[in-house]
């Protein structure tokens, strides 16, 4: 009891939380992990078994099993490219419009849809034209001014501490886990160099190389059932590579804090949720 005590003032000190509210809520999210390992045992879902044979199923109906890795890793490889290429056959991944935002979007017809001036080329599909017009910049965004995507120490620090150290990613140059950066977050200097460090791909408009790999992990979607496109793919990204994607997520929360999103610009779960409350209301 005296190690929960001093863990609940602990973080009660961080987070500025009476003790006893830190306590309640360490019980609750307890007992909810607790239910939901006992429903994953009664639904079979609490699948940890490793993935040693793939089974995949031929044009012509025929089941393959394969049971070493230099076997599975080529058929692996090649149905998670074919999960990557559904968009392919697109709008914006075919003519015209590839021709003019290429696959990175060139930045004078970006600007040009941000601010209302692109004209769609004849024979653009209607629905890329609609969803064209509605990427517009609103003037209550822009009224608010742009959104600052640099790191403070104190964003740097606050973002890691939300990760968790078991959290599985790619092996970088230095095959350094999540727990490694979380100290290192935890060090004013450290921090101050890792926040630098973050700031520098933003700032100069550079990927370090080892961002571009990805490590696909396959997992089973049901006990028993190898067949390769049932099969889930976990793609393992780089520690530093994760934490860039807070700056987008700032850039969500900034339109949706202030209210300044039209309706068709706001996340679909948060539709959905203000969907679901008016109709309780009426």
């Amino acid at each position: 009891m005296s190690f929960l005590t001093s863990l609940h003032q602990s973080i009660a000190d961080d987070t500025g939380i009476e003790a006893h509210v830190v306590a309640r809520r360490l019980r609750r999210e307890q007992k909810s992990r607790e239910q939901g390992r006992r429903s994953r045992r009664i639904t079979g879902k609490n699948i940890k078994e490793p993935v040693l044979r793939a089974t995949v199923i031929t044009a012509e109906g025929i089941i393959k099993e394969y049971n070493t890795q230099t076997e599975m890793v080529p058929i692996i490889a090649e149905s998670n490219r074919e999960r990557q290429d559904q968009s392919k056959d697109t709008p914006f991944m075919t003519m015209p419009l590839l021709a003019d935002f290429g696959f990175l979007a060139t930045e004078e017809n970006a600007y040009k849809v941000i601010n209302g001036h692109y004209i769609p080329p004849n024979g653009t599909n209607p629905y890329a034209v609609k969803f064209l017009q509605e990427c517009e910049m609103t003037q209550a965004i822009r009224n608010h001014g742009s959104v600052d995507l640099l790191v403070t120490p104190v964003q740097n620090k606050e973002g890691w501490h939300k990760m968790k150290d078991r959290t599985a990613s790619a092996h970088g140059p230095f095959n350094l886990g999540f727990s490694t950066y979380r100290t290192t977050s935890t060090d004013p200097s450290l921090n101050r160099i890792d926040a630098l460090l973050r700031n520098i791909p933003v700032k100069n408009g550079i990927i370090p190389e080892y961002w571009k790999n990805i490590t696909d992990c396959m997992i089973l979607k049901r006990s028993g059932i190898h067949t390769i496109n049932k099969m889930r793919t976990i793609q393992l990204m780089h520690g530093p590579r994760i934490q860039q994607y807070q700056q987008t997520s700032r850039q969500t929360h900034y339109g949706g804090s202030r209210k300044v999103q039209s309706s068709s610009q706001r996340p679909i779960r948060q539709q959905k949720t203000t969907q679901i409350q008016q109709l309780l209301f009426e």
